[in-house]
């Protein structure tokens, strides 16, 4: 495959992973998806009465509760790398051409961690900004997040089996880098606004 052609199924995978994050957001905010009484967000708690700091508080917990299930997307390639160590020769990661087993899990948790770690930063101090009744934004980054990861990881095991497929890989990378600089803009906007 030339440069060119794989350039333009790139370019195609981050313009179909943009309009799925927008879509996404868009539908799920005018929805209202989840729904925050389903998250149970508020619990029996009246947040009219709380101060400030008291519902950012709850915010917090929200937020971090949820980076827990964007976790599993960690979890996952390195139960994967594990089995694949343990059940052939590159149970010795020492051992000199023997990486090959396990090239595409590891350079998967790399990427996967590097924007697990964007995400929870800027999720977390997104919830510190917004208002409780937009909260549920929170849980639709982390689906873009898990979907992201889910077409990143299955493009990247396409890519290595064949030689193609960067399209689906590319999509899987917007899914998740495009809200993460998205958000981070955003707070990085509100936290500059707070101190000036």
């Amino acid at each position: 495959m030339s440069s060119t052609t794989e350039k333009t199924l790139i370019l195609k995978g981050i313009v179909k992973g943009c309009i799925v994050c927008f879509t996404v957001i868009t539908v799920g905010m005018y929805f209202n998806i989840p729904s925050l009484k389903s998250l149970n967000v508020n619990r029996d708690v009246n947040t009219a009465n709380m101060t400030q700091y008291e519902k950012m508080a709850l915010h917090l917990v929200f937020a971090v509760r949820c980076q827990c299930v964007a976790a599993t997307m960690l979890v996952l390639p390195i139960q994967m790398t594990a089995a694949k160590r343990f059940f052939t020769e590159a149970i010795n990661p020492l051992r000199p051409g023997k990486s090959q087993y396990v090239d595409v899990e590891v350079r998967v948790i790399q990427n996967t961690l590097e924007q697990f770690v964007l995400s929870s930063t800027t999720n977390i101090t997104l919830a510190t900004y917004i208002e409780t009744e937009s909260l549920q934004i929170i849980p639709l980054l982390v689906l873009l997040f898990i979907v992201g990861r889910i077409f990143f990881w299955r493009g990247y095991y396409t890519l290595a089996a064949t030689g193609t497929d960067g399209e689906m890989k590319a999509i899987g990378f917007t899914l998740t880098w495009q809200p993460n600089v998205t958000v981070f803009v955003y707070c990085l906007y509100c936290t500059l606004c707070t101190f000036l």
